[in-house]
């Protein structure tokens, strides 16, 4: 159920952006996804009780923090001033 909500809540940002912001570079979207669906599977995945860990962090959290630190460095790119 909070997954659902969150990826309406995803979906609901991208939308605007999309509407706000037409022309924005291509895969703007993309990375903002990214960013956003990761921070929902970061918190969701510190819910869960049955997660595969690695170390001390869960696997799940691993690749959430992979994705957004992924995002954010599409976005940096896309809009660094050259």
């Amino acid at each position: 159920m909070y997954e659902s909500l969150w990826n309406l809540g995803v979906f609901a940002l991208l939308s605007f952006v999309l509407v706000k912001y037409p022309r924005s570079k291509d895969g703007t979207l993309t990375c903002l996804y990214f960013i956003f669906y990761s921070l929902g599977r970061l918190w969701i995945e510190g819910l869960r009780t049955d997660s595969l860990m690695f170390g001390n962090i869960r696997v799940a959290q691993l690749i959430s923090l992979s994705a957004i630190v992924l995002g954010t460095i599409g976005l940096r790119k896309l809009y660094a001033k050259r």
